[in-house]
């Protein structure tokens, strides 16, 4: 998957929108952004460091939880 620069703006005092476009469809950037699995695989810090912890409940009530460990 190849992508843009990542382009910030903000709207107000309270929001802030974040732009990057991906060569891959619609439905692979949401899975990327919402299925634990494939988030553990690249939303990671320094080398060495995992993500152990990875809630990811895209719903109305859900949840959100990153935990990492180096």
């Amino acid at each position: 998957m190849t992508m843009t620069k990542m382009t910030l703006q903000t709207e107000g005092d309270k929001h802030v929108v974040v732009m990057r476009r991906f060569a891959a469809s619609p439905e692979a950037v949401y899975r990327a952004h919402t299925e634990p699995s494939i988030i553990q695989k690249w939303l990671l810090g320094p080398d060495g460091w995992t993500m152990p912890v990875c809630v990811s409940e895209a719903r109305l009530g859900g949840k959100i939880r990153y935990e990492w460990a180096d």
